[in-house]
């Protein structure tokens, strides 16, 4: 009797256990990171745990690690070992669950770190994402019907009005709706835009300056 009540006993502690790690299966997006009084949100940021306890991760469309990972379901505690990253020497994070929210916390170098997670159905797009193509400069002056080619390998083509083609390299922040330009012209300087979308347009703005953009889907004759 003893050995049958011992046996019930475990089965119940393994099916929670197991319910409170598949509380962790799915999809999630980031909404927000803090560290000590700091705001430090991603951009896009997202997590994938699997059944099998592996688990992939990335911003936006890219995804750039993938690990093992494992919960401590009598200590709510989670941790990961990314096969891309360098050691991380901080321990697991204790983690709460509120429905389809889900918080980490731990302390880092003295600071208390919280990131939270919200369940979704599908990948968060950033503003890379939506910037890749493209796109024709809507100008009244002799700019306009300039296009602006944003590749998917991250460099980009200027065509001016003359035909005169300009090229580098563009680069999204991570942590704020930020473009930068780097031109394969030495000489050039980098600039940095701020971008935001309405529809098929995508604003540029800087220092009181704007550039407007319209999704095209062939290069202008």
């Amino acid at each position: 009797m003893r050995l049958l009540v011992l046996l019930l006993f475990l089965s119940t502690v393994e099916i929670c256990q197991a319910q409170r790690a598949s509380d962790m299966w799915g999809l999630w997006t980031v909404t927000q990171v803090t560290v000590g009084e700091k705001t430090m949100t991603p951009i896009a940021r997202w997590f994938e745990f699997r059944e099998d306890f592996t688990q992939r991760s990335g911003n936006g469309w890219l995804q750039h690690s993938t690990c093992a990972w494992s919960f401590d379901a009598e200590n709510a505690l989670f941790a990961a070992k990314d096969e891309n990253s360098i050691e991380d020497d901080y321990g697991p994070f204790r983690v709460k669950f509120d429905e389809n929210i889900m918080t980490w916390q731990r302390q880092e170098d003295g600071m208390s770190v919280s990131v939270s997670l919200m369940k979704v159905n599908a990948l968060p797009l950033s503003h890379a994402d939506k910037a890749v193509g493209l796109w024709k400069l809507v100008d009244e002056g002799e700019m306009e019907n300039a296009t602006l080619y944003l590749r998917w390998d991250r460099r980009y083509i200027f065509r001016n009005t003359a035909g005169t083609n300009t090229s580098g390299v563009w680069q999204p922040h991570a942590h704020r709706p930020e473009i930068q330009l780097l031109s394969d012209q030495g000489d050039a300087a980098d600039e940095h835009w701020n971008v935001r979308f309405e529809k098929n347009r995508m604003i540029w703005e800087k220092d009181g300056k704007q550039r407007v953009f319209e999704r095209i889907y062939r290069f202008p004759n």
